[in-house]
């Protein structure tokens, strides 16, 4: 019995006790760079000369990078005829910028401070070179890929 209460006096009076004590919290945020349309519209013909909307987000201190590949050479194929095509380009509108996308510059820089709250808005609208005299009658097709990257 003495033993067990010398034991249990020994621990008691051997705690180093304070009225606070610290805990270092850490965390890691994947760094990422993503673009969303937003409107809901589906293909774009164009011929309407109508635009659509998209967001860029990005978390990453660095400019980011947007790039616009055409499967088919900023050319919109004839669904049945491998020679009839029409050529196009876009028209990219963001803050206090326009630019023309196309066969000579898929690429737009957007420089971080473009951002506003890690966000960045911009309007496509797409349109035909040429006049529609030489464009044989048809369905035609093309598909743009936009993709976004941070510069580094």
């Amino acid at each position: 019995m003495r033993i067990i209460c010398f034991a249990i006096f020994f621990l008691l009076n051997n705690v180093d006790a304070s009225p606070e004590v610290s805990l270092d919290l850490r965390a890691y945020v994947d760094p990422e760079v993503n673009i969303e349309r937003i409107d809901d519209s589906g293909d774009l013909d164009i011929f309407s000369r109508a635009e659509r909307r998209y967001r860029i987000t990005s978390n990453v201190e660095k400019d980011v990078k947007v790039t616009f590949q055409s499967q088919n050479g900023w050319k919109l194929r004839h669904e049945n005829d491998d020679k009839a095509f029409i050529s196009y380009e876009g028209i990219f509108r963001g803050t206090n910028r326009e630019e023309v996308i196309g066969e000579k510059n898929n690429v737009v820089s957007l420089a971080q401070s473009d951002f506003l709250d890690q966000e960045y808005e911009f309007c496509m609208m797409f349109k035909a070179i040429g006049s529609m005299k030489n464009f044989a009658a048809g369905r035609y097709f093309d598909r743009v890929t936009i993709s976004v990257s941070a510069k580094y």
